[in-house]
């Protein structure tokens, strides 16, 4: 006996649901933090914490330092 085999169908009434900044909220850095371990964190890149803290290139951060981060309308972008 074959196995069915599954075949997605495109469904033109989905809509994708792409997640939009709508604010932000500010982090404290902690010792041992970097912006990797806070972009993987917070959903984010590396790229994305240093354009919207005005880091330029670097990726310098001191504990106690605050960040801000995105934040999503669908209730997303908490940090953890």
């Amino acid at each position: 006996m074959p196995i069915p085999r599954f075949s997605p169908t495109p469904n033109p009434r989905l809509i994708p649901v792409i997640p939009i900044p709508t604010g932000y909220s500010t982090i404290v850095v902690r010792p041992g933090n970097t912006l990797t371990s806070i972009a993987s964190g917070c959903g984010t890149t590396v790229a994305a914490l240093q354009a919207f803290n005005d880091l330029g290139s670097s990726t310098a951060i001191y504990a106690g330092e605050r960040l801000r981060v995105f934040t999503l309308g669908l209730g997303l972008g908490t940090c953890h």
